[in-house]
């Protein structure tokens, strides 16, 4: 998942996603996972820049822009899958605070991974 955002210059190319690999959003553009369709919507005035690779996106701290990516059958596999591995790099400007880079919910205001015991 590309979540940071840089102005360093772009590198050439970006690694192949490896085997096994659920969904990644590039953040070329757009929140589109070009993996597995879990296509992100892009929330409260996200923005992109010049990323390491390609773009990123830029999330506005003043606007608390987001990426919302639905439930879907793909990413519910959590519990049984020994948890959750997300990839990015992070470039902060601002280091006061609480700054979320990934959460998981339910939509109703229940944060956390979804338990079914």
């Amino acid at each position: 998942m590309a979540l940071a955002a840089t102005t360093q210059a772009q590198a050439a190319s970006c690694t192949p996603p490896p085997s096994g690999i659920v969904s990644w959003w590039p953040a070329e553009g757009n929140a589109n996972d070009i993996v597995s369709g879990n296509n992100g919507t892009l929330q409260a005035g996200v923005a992109f820049a010049s990323g390491l690779v390609g773009q990123a996106l830029l999330l506005n701290n003043s606007t608390n822009a987001f990426v919302r990516v639905p439930a879907s059958a793909s990413l519910e596999n959590i519990e049984v899958a020994n948890g959750l591995t997300i990839e990015g790099w992070i470039d902060l400007s601002n280091v006061s605070g609480f700054h979320p880079i990934a959460e998981w919910n339910d939509g109703a205001g229940n944060v956390g991974a979804p338990s079914r015991n």
